[in-house]
């Protein structure tokens, strides 16, 4: 079997550097650009009067949107040595930020702030998910303590309404008559992300946002370094979750000699893992030797989908073969033979397949005097399929089996050891005190005993 990925990606910025979007530039979803001068109008962060504590702007996107980064015109008074942030929190019922941050941004150092207005990029590491309709707020916050030399100013619009600007004093919120200056970005029109929720195995999987419209065609590729060589391999399998029914995307393999072999993903079965089983039996070797990229690309987009890919894999077999000798060199050695063989098997992943493990073993027992060399072999095989995710070592074992010699003894006995008419060249006739086994005219021993 070839793992060919199992979309362990912990970050965000670790999966779309696995899968390059050909169409993820952020786009101005909402933005507000008129602007008060400076030094006419602004509401201060925890500065000024001694009172100003947060400025907050509401806001409702108008579809579904994944937001990775806010700009904000704001400026500093005199030489705070903090860092400003901001949150997009959730609406209190009340057109008020309710406190619970759905994404928080990077710091921007006090230093590093114009002391005149000034557009400034805000970005979330794990970008937020907006839903349409849904009244949010960005919240302008300093992480250092209220000064009211040293403090912070957000630019401001009058001019347009409606009045969406929240402003906090001494713990508690009100609305003003003004709106703040701000661009709103979603994420472009197709990009992939870290999910550790919605998962098929391990801890992460794949999530991938195309948007309505503007994503059909766009492509999310990935660069495989080292190639892999799917040569003699029948099926790729993978497993796929997506909000939306019906063949909206497909994947494919590109060879290093021009050759990409796709195939169109049907999901059966909206917000739900399905199996995905390609067959690539009829791809020649040449065409699939040297896999250099895994490509995704959109195929509808009259609505946004949301989907999850996870576990990608070959159906190549394990077969594990053992073979053992034993030589016998005493014929005195009458007694049974225990002999245990055991195999343990160990995966140290877990992966949902199938694999089918054959293991076969064979033994030769020598008998090696020269006047009765006789062989025995013992040849036997077990297939063992396992089915269930393997989690654990698991130990087999194969066979605990007795060997005894008598019925090999006794054969050669009654063959070769009876006497003959004529003298024998190996061996003389017995004498009196001979055993009884040499003239073959007693009972047989107990040769196990």
């Amino acid at each position: 079997m070839k793992i060919l990925d199992l979309m362990e990606y912990p970050t965000p910025a670790a999966a779309q550097a696995a899968y390059v979007s050909s169409d993820a530039t952020p786009i101005i979803h909402l933005q507000q650009t008129d602007k008060q001068a400076d030094a006419v109008d602004w509401y201060s962060f925890y500065g000024a009067d001694g009172t100003y504590e947060m400025v907050g702007e509401i806001f409702q996107p108008t579809a579904d949107i994944v937001c990775p980064q806010i700009k904000v015109w704001f400026f500093k008074k005199e030489s705070p040595t903090d860092n400003v942030f901001l949150t997009i929190e959730g609406d209190d019922g009340s057109d008020h930020p309710d406190g619970t941050p759905i994404a928080t941004s990077n710091n921007i150092a006090g230093g590093d702030i114009s002391t005149s207005g000034t557009e400034y990029t805000f970005t979330f590491s794990t970008p937020a998910h907006l839903a349409n309709g849904t009244k949010y707020h960005y919240v302008l916050q300093r992480d250092g303590a209220r000064d009211t030399t040293n403090y912070y100013k957000a630019n401001i619009s009058r001019e347009v309404p409606p009045n969406t600007v929240n402003t906090r004093h001494n713990g508690s919120w009100s609305t003003k008559a003004a709106r703040g200056v701000f661009k709103i970005y979603h994420s472009g029109n197709l990009q992939c992300y870290s999910e550790n929720t919605i998962i098929q195995q391990g801890t992460y999987s794949l999530k991938v946002i195309a948007q309505q419209t503007g994503s059909l065609n766009d492509t999310l590729t990935r660069t495989v370094d080292p190639t892999l060589n799917l040569s003699n391999i029948d099926k790729i399998k993978l497993y796929v979750y997506a909000s939306r029914m019906g063949s909206n995307f497909k994947i494919g393999f590109h060879d290093s000699g021009g050759t990409t072999t796709e195939y169109t993903i049907n999901v059966l079965t909206a917000d739900s893992w399905q199996l995905i089983e390609i067959d690539i039996s009829g791809v020649a070797n040449a065409d699939k030797d040297v896999i250099d990229q895994i490509i995704i690309t959109i195929l509808n987009a009259d609505a946004d989908n949301t989907a999850y890919f996870d576990n990608m894999f070959t159906n190549e077999d394990i077969v594990k073969t053992y073979s053992e000798t034993l030589t016998l060199s005493e014929p005195s050695m009458s007694k049974g033979m225990a002999r245990n063989l055991s195999d343990l098997l160990s995966l140290s992943e877990d992966y949902s397949r199938v694999v089918a493990l054959t293991k076969t073993f064979a033994e030769t027992v020598t008998l090696s005097e020269p006047s009765f060399i006789r062989a025995m072999t013992r040849i036997w095989a077990e297939v063992i399929t396992l089915t269930e995710v393997a989690q654990k070592a698991i130990s087999i074992v194969i066979r605990d089996e007795d060997i005894g010699l008598l019925d090999i003894f006794s054969r050669i006995k009654k063959k070769f050891w009876h006497p003959k008419s004529v003298a024998p060249t190996s061996w003389s006739e017995p004498s009196p005190a001979a055993p009884s086994w040499m003239d073959g005219s007693q009972e047989e021993p107990e040769w196990q005993g």
